[in-house]
């Protein structure tokens, strides 16, 4: 009887403990989803100013294409005798 009931301590003693580490398991998920939610907002931040950067971008390179190619007509009238 005796070790029966030391078995049962022994166990009740092994329960509480994996409660306790699930809690912290919980936990520790817990503030891991939400960093991985404030990374992916991040993410998603910096890929939408990269979008905005690279098509802001390629105005400017037209722009200055526009530009090259209209020097490039003045520069060759210049050039015709």
């Amino acid at each position: 009887m005796a070790a029966m009931n030391t078995e049962i301590e022994k166990n009740k003693s092994s329960i509480e403990n994996l409660n306790a580490e699930i809690v912290m398991l919980q936990v520790e998920n817990t503030i891991i989803n939400e960093q991985l939610a404030d990374h992916e907002q991040t993410i998603i931040n910096t890929a939408a100013s990269h979008s905005a950067f690279y098509a802001r971008q390629q105005i400017d390179n037209d722009v200055f294409e526009d530009s090259i190619e209209i020097l490039n007509q003045r520069l060759n009238m210049l050039e015709k005798p």
